[in-house]
């Protein structure tokens, strides 16, 4: 297999029998792409969160069946993670 940065990744066959593996295409092409952000605590959230979804709303890859959205999903040492 070959990931996003071209770097080929060996799986033993072991683990194709052994362990969970999860096939992101097999039945659908489509996938969805998660952006971890950092963003300092005094930032306007909101603010943030609109510049995020007008960036995507622009990239013409981002397919019109599937909204973009932005969420909050972590908070670590004073930092925001959108």
């Amino acid at each position: 297999m070959t990931n996003w940065n071209k770097k080929e990744i060996i799986v033993p066959n072991k683990i194709f029998i052994t362990e969970q593996f999860i096939n992101w295409s097999l039945s659908d092409t489509i996938t969805k792409v998660v952006l971890n952000i950092p963003t300092p605590l005094h930032f306007d959230i909101k603010k943030i969160t609109n510049i995020l979804l007008k960036i995507a709303h622009s990239c013409p890859l981002v397919i019109s069946s599937s909204k973009p959205e932005v969420f909050l999903v972590n908070l670590q040492k004073g930092i925001l993670f959108f």
